[in-house]
């Protein structure tokens, strides 16, 4: 660790001291039916969610907690796992876990890891620089976190308490608590929570996923003979095994529009996020997503400007910029539909684009001799095959 690290932790030991954190607890313990105290809050997802949500009950004298995570220490969240953007969209100097604490700021925390210099230069977040300082932040705040455990059932207990089956390695524990925060993200969605509200009513269930490329749609009525017992104090239920059955899908596993970016190997996502201006992004996007549907959604994450669209049209933009390299870009014309289709490349539904590399057909075709062409200038191009040379293509017809 550095002078500058270490003298950042005793600067923040002492910010803490001076506001009385976390000061003497204010709920009387209450106990449990296996003669132990309760938790009062058991947080399960130690990610960014779980810090924030743990450090702002420390803060208000709420200091009886526990948080779980079944990843491994530092593989808490998306951050080392599936997420695929190099690094953060927020600009660098929003707060967050810090709850406002200046001391525990990322831009603290970098200038302390890398040099007041590298803060200056910095335009966005490393993802794994930001999963390194959560991890050195919960450790400096002293948040109580188990990981490798993973939540099995949550179920009412005596008293007014809840019972979370946990288990851990070969072993299953049971953990009572006043309170249970779910601060599991992405992974926790798709199980529909429903209040008593809805008790009796027809009901639009809806789900999507990136990762399958798909989404559902269905009714059903929320009656008791499709749905569980209540678990938390706020009477919310989920289907059970008869009430799944009982949807009346409207759409099942319909095809969602593709984001390109999850399917594309992790090293041509680094590489399309390492270019240095959003121009430069756009055309690593188009050069190495090529014959890929492309939405207008994944242009604006890859260009992070408000005028993502001039960053593809022609007039300075991809079109103008990669046609010197054959490469071509089909919008949600009509013409360009019927181009694309000619070629056998997927056809551009509305707000999307793929591109592709282009040559001229030769005087000599040989084996592609029947490849599709398509009319452009004058003259038969072909989809470029990987030792073709480049040949500046001519612009689509408009």
């Amino acid at each position: 660790m550095s002078d500058a690290l270490t003298q950042l932790e005793a600067d923040i030991r002492a910010d803490l001291a001076k506001i009385a954190q976390p000061g003497a607890a204010w709920l009387e313990p209450k106990m449990g039916p296996d003669g132990r105290p309760a938790l009062d809050v058991l947080i399960v997802g130690a990610g960014q969610s779980g810090v924030a949500i743990g450090f702002g009950l420390m803060r208000s004298r709420v200091g009886n907690i526990v948080l779980l995570d079944k990843a491994e220490e530092g593989m808490e969240g998306p951050w080392r796992t599936y997420a695929r953007m190099p690094t953060l969209r927020s600009p660098k100097d929003y707060t967050g876990p810090d709850l406002d604490i200046p001391s525990l700021t990322y831009q603290s925390w970098h200038e302390a890891r890398f040099g007041e210099a590298s803060w200056q230069q910095l335009g966005l977040i490393l993802r794994e620089h930001w999963a390194e300082y959560l991890l050195w932040l919960r450790r400096t705040i002293g948040l109580p976190v188990r990981n490798g455990c993973e939540l099995l059932e949550i179920a009412p207990a005596a008293d007014g308490l809840l019972a979370a089956r946990v288990k851990r390695a070969d072993a299953i524990e049971v953990l009572y608590a006043r309170k249970i925060v779910l601060a599991t993200g992405q992974e926790g969605m798709g199980g529909w929570m429903i209040p008593p509200e809805a008790d009796g009513q027809l009901m639009l269930l809806v789900q999507a996923s990136d990762e399958d490329g798909t989404w559902s749609a269905g009714l059903v009525r929320a009656v008791e003979e499709n749905l569980r017992p209540a678990g938390n104090r706020d009477g919310k239920r989920a289907l059970n095994d008869r009430g799944r059955a009982a949807v009346r899908w409207l759409h099942a596993r319909a095809p969602l529009q593709e984001n390109v970016l999850i399917r594309l190997p992790d090293r041509e996502v680094d590489a399309i996020f390492a270019a240095g201006s959003g121009q430069q992004r756009v055309n690593e996007l188009f050069r190495r997503a090529q014959r890929m549907r492309v939405s207008r959604t994944v242009v604006a994450t890859v260009a992070m400007q408000d005028d993502y669209m001039k960053r593809v049209r022609g007039g300075g933009g991809a079109r103008d910029q990669l046609r010197a390299e054959g490469i071509v870009i089909f919008g949600d014309y009509a013409g360009d539909q019927v181009l694309a289709a000619a070629l056998g490349l997927p056809r551009p539904g509305p707000g999307e684009f793929v591109s592709a590399r282009l040559v001229p057909r030769p005087a000599e075709p040989g084996d592609r001799v029947y490849a599709r062409s398509i009319r452009l200038a004058g003259a038969d191009w072909l989809l470029a095959a990987a030792a073709d040379p480049a040949a500046a293509a001519p612009a689509l017809p408009r």
